[in-house]
């Protein structure tokens, strides 16, 4: 999903499949981000993260590849 320079201060993405996301210079402050699904792809640069609630955090499951 592209949400580059999306406004999305104090959303509730939690649980989200964040995967290849573009979020680029993006407003997630104060944002719910516990428990999404990122990988390598995810662009974040110049986002705004201050106050995002990122714990508990996701752990892949035993086994699975990263």
């Amino acid at each position: 999903p592209i949400l580059a320079g999306a406004d999305l201060n104090g959303a509730i993405l939690h649980n989200a499949d964040l995967r290849g996301a573009d979020l680029r210079d993006a407003h997630l402050f104060g944002a719910d981000l516990s428990r999404v699904i990122l990988d390598t792809n995810a662009r974040l640069e110049g986002a705004v993260l201050e106050r995002a609630r990122i714990y508990p955090r996701r752990r892949p499951p035993a086994g699975a590849a990263a």
